[in-house]
């Protein structure tokens, strides 16, 4: 009887034994085929710079692995999150044997090639973040099998093919991005039949045909973002009739039809409508009001027509109202009094449309939020309020090409977050408030054609953030300031009536892109300093005074591209540096007092690259310029007297005088001067160019010198008139030569 309880005893140890050593295999190396899949994703890991995966071996039981997460029961891995690690490499196919895996954020990483195509046997998954990779390929046809997924995000890759039509299989997706990829082809009308969907967002991809009308069954759906495709056809009614909507993204496709003008009606929740770039047409709805939390609407470059409702300030959440760039209209401009009352309304873009009327003062009591404000391109009048200064947040403001008249506030001045002013083609008069020398974040101040006057303020060179500057077309006088603003790429001052020479101190722009002051009454000489402008890629001086010749530091200027100098007072020689110039392709030197050879090389051998004319005392350069020959004019080398210079002037009067040709007759071009004409006659045809008053002359005499005696003599003075008159100064025969040359020929002759 005692061997009994010995024996059960014996029994429960050796099982308890025996479940201890299970469990602890267990908890040290949990489900071996977890593991492994884990070490083969690790294996494709080819760059990890953060050690995120260092943490990835034996001395840890694989759950307490960075970015692993395991159920408690099971002790198998139910999460994988990676999301942000700066991970390269590829998504291993052994990820698909985590089995109990419901959970897997692999986005904003490094990852490329394809999505494995088993993903879709990890049947218990949930949750699917594989965005902002490099994923290439189609999308597997099996990710359609995960029945309970709920969020799919496959975002920002590089995805091709179709959208799965047999992703409507997903039953409990509530979530679908499949934004920023290369997608094609149609939207599958089956993505219908997700009824629980609240997110479908497909935007710039590029699909095409037209919105499928089964979209409007997706009676959950809060978000349908479809902007930048090819879509096509009109908006289906059935989208309109999804009264759950709050975000619906049109823009940049090829739509057609207009918005119901009882649209927020409909959707009563809708927050933003984003339709720019779009073909839709007709008044924006005035029902929009409705739609009490309404906050964004953006239909640029639409072709929208009709007046904006006048009501738009019953919407308090108002916050991004743009609508550039279509044909709407008003009589007057009380719209913009009624957005007084939206207080967080941060972007009021309004340009380009056909906007009429007296801008309102009541524009002061715009929000104080407001950042970027744009009128520009309608035809509305009146003066800039004072007041404006109230809109202390503004960084845009742009009331370009309207009929504003009066002078540019001084206020103005007070707008310190302002970065851009943009007052161009309007009728404003009086001088440039020195105030906008207080505007430390201005970034670009264009004030061209209108009709300032006075001089440009010397507080302007404190604007350290100034690089466009651009005040043509006004009737501003005075001197260029030396004190200009140092970060300047872009200044143009044309047509103005500024006078004195341009400043030395445009050597402080190191940055400058373009420089244009032409049609003014500058004069002085060019400064030489202009030279340190190395990014210089325009320079317009033309229709000045400028007087001088073209500086030598001109060779330095390796970006420039266009220079027009013409309309001056120029003198001197065109350089011939400026023919290597290597970015150099206009360049206009007509109308100035240039002379001498123009240079054939580089630009000077395309003449419609360049341009002289009006310098009547240019000559050479390629035929087309039909400019006449250069005479040569060779007595003096290095600013000394030269005997080398002597013989090559006596040598050409020898060839003159023997073939009666001057090197400036017509008959001579770029490739054959006079020197070269006698040599290729020399000595075949000496009679065939010698001057024929020579050879009627000597009828008389044949008694005396026979032909024969003639064709050789002439020869011998030709060929001394060509050894003289040689390029280069160090092959001309010394003058002794010459002579006991022609004494040798005139003791054989006599």
């Amino acid at each position: 009887m005692k061997a009994i309880p010995s024996f059960l005893t014996a029994m429960m140890i050796l099982l308890g034994l025996t479940g201890s050593v299970k469990q602890g295999y267990s908890a040290a190396f949990g489900n071996e085929s977890d593991y492994l899949a884990l070490l083969s994703f690790k294996a494709m890991i080819t760059d990890d710079p953060y050690n995120i995966l260092s943490s990835w071996n034996s001395s840890l039981q694989f759950c307490d692995w960075q970015g692993v997460t395991c159920g408690h029961r099971h002790q198998r891995v139910t999460a994988l999150d990676l999301q942000s690690r700066r991970l390269v490499g590829s998504i291993s196919p052994s990820i698909v044997n985590l089995t109990f895996l419901t959970w897997i954020s692999l986005g904003d990483n490094g990852f490329h090639g394809e999505i494995p195509s088993d993903f879709g046997l990890l049947f218990r998954l949930r949750f699917v973040n594989l965005s902002y990779n490099s994923l290439e390929f189609e999308i597997p046809e099996n990710l359609t099998r995960l029945s309970n997924l709920q969020q799919l995000d496959l975002s920002y890759n590089k995805l091709v093919g179709g959208v799965p039509a047999q992703l409507s299989s997903c039953q409990n997706l509530i979530f679908v991005d499949l934004s920023i990829n290369n997608l094609t082809e149609n939207i599958p009308p089956s993505l219908g039949n997700l009824t629980s969907l609240e997110t479908l967002n497909l935007r710039e991809n590029k699909l095409s045909g037209s919105i499928p009308h089964d979209l409007g069954r997706l009676v959950q759906l809060r978000k349908l973002l479809l902007e930048v495709n090819a879509l096509s056809g009109t908006v289906p009614s059935s989208i309109y009739n999804i009264s759950s909507l709050l975000i619906l993204g049109l823009s940049e496709n090829e739509l057609q039809g207009g918005l119901p003008p009882d649209l927020g009606i409909k959707l009563p929740l809708l927050q933003a409508i984003d339709a720019g770039g779009t073909s839709l047409t007709g008044p924006l709805p005035p029902t929009l009001v409705n739609a009490s939390l309404f906050f964004w609407l953006d239909c640029t470059q639409g072709n929208f027509t009709g007046q904006l409702p006048s009501n738009l300030g019953s919407l308090p959440r108002l916050t991004h109202f743009s609508v550039g760039s279509n044909n709407l209209e008003s009589p007057d401009m009380d719209f913009l009094t009624s957005l007084t009352n939206c207080s967080i309304l941060r972007y009021l873009i309004l340009d380009n449309n056909n906007f009429r009327g007296h801008f309102p003062e009541s524009v002061s009591n715009l929000s104080t939020k407001l950042t970027i404000f744009g009128l520009a391109f309608n035809e509305i009048s009146g003066f800039i309020p004072s007041g404006i200064s109230k809109l202390s947040s503004l960084s845009n403001f742009a009331l370009a090409d309207n009929l504003f008249t009066g002078g540019i506030p001084s206020t103005i001045g007070m707008l310190q977050n302002l970065q851009l002013l943009d007052l161009e083609s309007n009728k404003l008069q009086g001088p440039i408030p020195s105030s906008i020398g207080n505007l430390s974040s201005l970034y670009s101040l264009i004030l061209f054609n209108n009709s300032l006057s006075g001089s440009i303020p010397w507080s302007l060179g404190d604007s350290k953030s100034l690089q466009i500057l651009n005040l043509a077309e006004n009737n501003l006088s005075g001197e260029i300031p030396k004190h200009l603003p140092v970060n300047l790429r872009y200044l143009n001052l044309s047509y103005n009536s500024f006078s004195s020479p341009l400043p030395s101190e445009v050597q402080n722009m190191v940055s400058l892109n373009t420089l244009d002051v032409s049609q003014n009454q500058i004069d002085g000489e060019i400064p030489s300093t202009i030279s340190n402008c190395v990014q210089l890629v325009y320079l317009i001086l033309a229709g000045n005074n400028f007087k001088g010749t073209i500086p030598s530091s001109f060779r330095y200027l390796k970006e420039t591209v266009w220079i027009d100098l013409s309309s001056n007072q120029f003198n001197g020689s065109i350089p011939d540096f400026l023919a290597l110039l290597p970015s150099l392709e206009f360049l206009n030197l007509s109308f100035n007092k240039f002379e001498g050879d123009v240079p054939k090389n580089g630009l000077f051998a395309n003449t419609s690259a360049f341009f002289v004319l009006g310098n009547s005392n240019l000559c050479g350069g390629v035929s087309q310029l039909k400019l006449p020959p250069c005479p040569v004019k060779e007595y003096a080398l290095a600013g000394k007297a030269s005997t080398k210079g002597d013989v090559y002037s006596y040598g050409i009067i020898l060839l003159e005088l023997f073939t009666g040709k001057r090197p400036t007759d017509q008959i001579f071009s770029d490739d054959c001067d006079l020197h070269n004409f006698v040599k290729v006659a020399l000595p075949e045809r000496v009679m065939e160019i010698l001057d024929p008053s020579l050879l009627s002359s000597s009828e008389d005499n044949e008694a005396d010198i026979n032909k024969g005696m003639m064709v050789e003599c002439s020869s011998s003075i030709l060929r001394i008139g060509i050894n003289c008159s040689s390029k280069s100064p160090r092959e001309r025969l010394d003058i002794n030569v010459v002579t006991k040359e022609l004494q040798r020929i005139r003791t054989r002759i006599f």
